[in-house]
């Protein structure tokens, strides 16, 4: 099987964490030299800097996040989660 079938294959399965499709993404952006693949992977990984537009699927609906220690978006304290408490 390809990398790319492999992919698809684990991403509509159960048994695969987001990081390890991730990883695969990484690998695949390499043998392609797809630069674009290659940063977004990295930044949904390694998490957005407070200072990058973030992409509409991570924009930010239930009000402000605080900047962890490394400068990168994280839930404010007190936040609730997505439908919690409703």
């Amino acid at each position: 099987m390809t990398l790319l079938r492999d992919i698809q294959q684990d991403a509509i399965g159960e048994d695969t964490s987001v990081s390890v499709l991730l990883r695969q993404c990484l690998v695949l952006s390499a043998r392609l030299q797809h630069d674009q693949l290659r940063e977004w992977a990295q930044l949904e990984l390694n998490g957005y800097p407070g200072d990058a537009s973030l992409p509409p699927y991570r924009a930010d609906r239930l009000g402000p996040r605080s900047k962890g220690e490394q400068g990168r978006h994280h839930r404010a304290a007190g936040e609730r989660e997505r439908g919690e408490g409703f």
